[in-house]
């Protein structure tokens, strides 16, 4: 059976395959003409039953396009049934075609299901005259005998056929004579007569025969062309105020709008010529330095010059920088690195914190490691390279990188930007591939601090804060072994806490003289130590714990790093508002108690060992980046996007929100009401709904937000445990496991909003179910005027180890952006976002899939 049909597409699915009782059949056969098991295809037509089978097969398989009456796909479903129970009765329905196979026996066999159609692309190609089988583009493999398939090939339909009269070699001279004169050999071109065997194997003449290149790769005589022709395409001297005529700058404007990275090589020249016209718009910026030839001198001296240019006329925003800093061959060189880093120069701290992460990525690309990166024996030749080697490739690249002094320096200077840098670098520490030069980054950090006083205060505070975390985690590690259930285990974690005396920081052995550290997670709180009575576990395979810190009302860390002279707001607990304590998240979808009375000098924290929570801490940061994009453009959702913080590759550490419960548990506990919960916790008799204003636009405000939000990111396995409600009105969700489409449930809706929420607006009919629908429309509107900059700190994340991103990142962010749907204006992607959420309120799939949640739940 041939895998492959003659249009070179894989079979799928169920094959049918006729037995030939007696007769062997052939290993090997060439030629796209059936095998003998396959002439069942000539009885196809008339076995009903399997036609069905098919049938159903494509429908399954999203092969047959879907229309909007879903009554009629009910309706043929019934009836595809009943006629299948039917046909199973054969005796009673058969034809005279059906006869003919009565007395036949059959093979069933089902073929793998693929998303995509696999194309045959392997192609013989001859390499010398008489050497192998003659072979073309559009088919798998030549046959003499298959003449159809030699008309294919010269798309000609009116080669002769043996069917059609005259003899074999009259039908072979005629294919030949064909041949030569489309392919410009034979008599009269000037070349040998190009003559096929009868065997299809070239016997002699010209070499000329057609190559199939799917992957559209480099090719080596157009590039020596372009390479002798240098100096009259790109090396002449061209006017600076040459400007593009209306053609022109239409195509500079599709290429420069184009989100495709790779060039035509007439794109790159038509960018080259108008280079300086381009230094006018920031935009082109990215799309002209994948237009320079960067083997060329004279062209790398030109970038220089056009890069000052730039800066003059059209500064690059963040979105271009981080860009700049990606793996693309042509963000390689050292000039073009150290003017994306010069542009975050101008960047404040908290601006530079919501990058950070992304940047301490971007040193995985540095030119010192693009060399290995982008070799095409890259492993062999990293396994044949010497250690020593290796180190001091690595130290290098770490010292010599413009990208990291920057890091160091700013965080030097900063010690909530040193905190994060700090654990950002300690987990890519581990890392098999980059860890060594990750190792440099670190160590030239230290030896930055060692050099001033402010600098040796941060050194001290850090390490103490690794020892302190690090005590902790180990009691976690201890307590989850031992035997016995959770009550068990819980209780032990609360003796070590207290047996490696880590109620205060004084007294826990980590340094003398300093009673409080930052908290990691939050570094602007300081934490005086924790009181291990109020740990307790989380009823998980892993037992993650919650921790409560006691905070600081002493003199501070931030005040000894910082001196006498910080601000106010850093001068401890008193000063600080309750608002910034009401600020902790959580990340276990279990209820947690509410507590209105929350005492603003102690913050509760979730330690996590056997988790790797890189994936979750990438899109929590995704999340506070577009609630700060909203916020600049005075559109606050009251979104509340905890922090989470890897302190190792399966260790972590998770804010706590306070005075939440899942969706889940505020439906069981008020009959199925959320309106009742506001209710309850905000009453207004004088409010919409009897829940005060403040309440009810808090709520209408963080739904439309995270509906947004986790549409554009791809968030799965939505279900009511994890997405939590606090009692001011604030929704927010935890728990992504499955980012980037990926979901385990079938048939998921494009966001998770329910009939329930809806009503606790007043009902789709209601003034604040049109504010929520108007929020929407215009979050979706003002993010996707910032798809550049999302869409590039998520590229920069392509070797992170982030699970949903790792496997396939360029597929996994074209999925992304084609979420962003940049082709629509701003009022048709109003009506595509309206029509996103009356498939998700009218969506059956998510309310069946919730029962079977339930009851997993209910059976643990």
């Amino acid at each position: 059976m041939h895998l492959f049909t003659d249009r070179g597409v894989a079979k799928t699915g169920l094959q049918k395959l006729l037995f030939y009782p007696g007769t062997v059949g052939k290993p090997y056969v060439h030629g796209v003409q059936n095998t003998s098991g396959e002439a069942y295809d000539e009885l196809f037509p008339h076995d009903h039953a399997f036609r069905t089978e098919k049938a159903q097969e494509r429908y399954m398989a999203g092969e047959i396009e879907s229309i909007p009456n879903y009554w009629l796909d009910a309706a043929s479903q019934q009836r595809l049934h009943t006629v299948r129970h039917e046909l199973s009765r054969p005796e009673d329905y058969y034809t005279p075609e059906e006869l003919t196979m009565k007395s036949n026996a059959f093979l069933l066999v089902e073929l793998p299901m693929f998303a995509a159609p696999v194309i045959f692309e392997e192609r013989a190609y001859p390499a010398k005259e008489g050497d192998v089988q003659a072979i073309f583009a559009g088919v798998s493999s030549f046959n003499p005998g298959d003449v159809r398939a030699t008309a294919r090939v010269f798309g000609d339909d009116n080669f002769p056929t043996l069917g059609s009269g005259g003899s074999r070699n009259e039908t072979a001279q005629a294919n030949q004579s064909k041949a030569q004169k489309l392919l410009g050999t034979g008599a009269g071109t000037g070349d040998a007569p190009f003559r096929i065997g009868p065997n299809g194997v070239l016997l002699s003449g010209s070499a000329l025969f057609a190559v199939v290149d799917f992957d559209d790769n480099v090719n080596l005589v157009e590039d020596k062309y372009h390479k002798l022709h240098h100096d009259q395409f790109r090396g002449g001297q061209i006017d600076q105020n040459l400007k593009p005529n209306k053609d022109e700058k239409e195509a500079i404007e599709r290429i420069i709008s184009s989100p495709h990275v790779a060039l035509r090589r007439a794109e790159k020249d038509l960018l080259w010529k108008f280079r300086y016209q381009l230094t006018e718009d920031r935009r082109s910026l990215t799309k002209f330095l994948m237009a320079v030839e960067w083997d060329v001198g004279d062209e790398v001296e030109q970038v220089k010059v056009l890069l000052q240019e730039w800066q003059k006329k059209s500064p690059i925003d963040v979105a271009d920088a981080l860009k700049l800093l990606g793996k693309e061959r042509a963000f390689q060189h050292q000039i073009v690195r150290a003017f994306a880093v010069q542009r975050l120069h101008l960047a404040d701290d908290e601006e530079l914190l919501l990058y950070l992460l992304q940047l301490v990525q971007a040193l995985k690309y540095e030119p010192s490691q693009a060399g290995v990166l982008f070799s095409e024996d890259s492993e062999q030749q990293a396994a044949a390279q010497s250690q020593a080697g290796a180190q001091a490739q690595a130290e290098a690249q770490a010292r010599g990188s413009a990208l990291a002094e920057f890091l160091v320096s700013r965080a030097c200077e900063s010690l909530t930007l040193a905190n994060f840098l700090y654990w950002y670098v300690k987990v890519e520490e581990k890392d098999v591939r980059y860890g060594a030069m990750y190792t440099n980054v670190m160590q030239l950090f230290k030896e930055r601090l060692l050099q001033t006083e402010k600098g040796r205060q941060i050194n001290i505070v850090l390490r103490m804060v690794d020892v302190y975390v690090g005590k902790i985690t180990k009691c976690l590690k201890q307590a989850r072994t031992i035997r016995g259930r959770q009550k068990e285990k819980e209780e032990q974690f609360r003796k070590l806490l207290a047996q490696e005396n880590l109620q205060n920081i004084f007294g826990s052995g980590t340094a003398t003289g300093i009673r409080s550290l930052p908290v990691p997670i939050k570094p602007e709180l300081e934490a005086s130590g924790l009181n291990p009575h109020t740990a307790f576990m989380f009823k998980s395979a892993i037992y993650p714990a919650a921790v409560e810190f006691t905070l600081s009302e002493s003199r501070t860390a931030r005040e000894r790093v910082e001196g006498e002279d910080s601000d106010k707001e850093h001068r401890g607990p008193k000063k600080r508002s309750s608002a910034q304590t009401r600020k902790l998240r959580q990340l276990m979808g279990h209820e947690m108690p509410e507590n209105p009375h929350e005492d603003p000098k102690s913050i509760r924290v979730i330690f996590k060992s056997g988790d790797d929570l890189r994936q979750d801490q990438l899109t929590l940061q995704m999340i506070a980046l577009m609630d700060q994009l909203l916020k600049r453009v005075n559109l606050d959702l009251k979104l509340r996007p905890y922090v989470t913080l890897a302190t190792g590759a399966d260790d972590g550490i998770i804010e706590f929100v306070t005075n939440s419960t899942p969706v889940s548990g505020v439906l069981a506990k008020f009959n199925g009401s959320i309106l009742a919960y506001l209710k309850h916790h905000n009453p207004d008799p004088e409010g919409p709904y009897g829940v005060t204003p403040e309440c009810m636009s808090t709520f209408v405000k963080s739904c439309a937000g995270y509906c947004v939000i986790t549409y554009i990111l791809g968030v799965g396995d939505r279900h009511l445990d994890n997405i939590m409600l606090q009692t001011a009105g604030n929704l927010f969700h935890l728990d992504f496991g499955f980012i980037f489409g990926r979901d385990p449930k079938p048939l998921p809706p494009p966001f998770r909003f329910t009939r329930e929420m809806a009503e606790a607006m007043g009902g789709e009919q209601s003034e604040h179910y049109a504010r929520f629908k108007t929020y929407m429309c215009q979050a979706y509107n003002w993010l996707r005027k910032s798809a550049n900059l999302i869409l590039n700190m998520l590229s920069l994340m392509a070797d992170a180890g982030i699970e949903d991103l790792r496997n396939d990142p360029d597929a996994t962010l074209a999925k992304v952006q084609e979420r962003f749907r940049l082709d629509l204006t701003d009022e048709q992607a109003e009506h595509f976002m309206l029509q996103l959420l009356n498939e998700s309120l009218t969506s059956l799939a998510p309310q069946v899939m919730e029962i079977f949640h339930k009851i997993s739940v209910a059976r643990r």
